[in-house]
């Protein structure tokens, strides 16, 4: 069934490892589905495809251990503190980039780390 559902909404043609339903059975809304990928490219492969399920009530997400979570919620904060600034701001391989633009191009700032860097990149 996992593995009809993938063919056919992302045309994908992977190997699964294992696909087990997770999470108690509630009657309000479907039990989300795990699925073990044979390989970290199929994974990379296959939530790469996440965007041919825009607008569909299905989405792919990473699994994430609790301090994965804990992190990521605090580089979420840093976005939405720089969006509600005007700013454009994303998280990229679990740092934040926000997109500051000034007259000569675009600079951005990793903030994610300790550290800032700042390039400037000229369109």
């Amino acid at each position: 069934m996992t593995r009809d559902f993938l063919k056919e909404k992302l045309h994908w043609k992977g190997k699964i490892f294992q696909a087990k339903r997770v999470g108690r059975i509630c009657e309000e809304r479907p039990r989300p589905i795990k699925v073990t990928m044979a390989s970290v490219q199929d994974k990379h492969q296959l939530l790469g495809r996440n965007k041919l399920l825009k607008g569909s009530h299905f989405f792919l997400d990473e699994d994430l251990t609790k301090k994965q979570q804990e992190e990521r919620r605090d580089e979420v904060e840093k976005i939405r503190i720089a969006k509600n600034e005007g700013k454009r701001a994303w998280l990229y391989n679990g740092k934040v980039i926000i997109a500051v633009f000034g007259p000569l191009g675009k600079t951005r700032q990793r903030t994610g780390s300790k550290e800032k860097t700042e390039n400037s990149i000229i369109r």
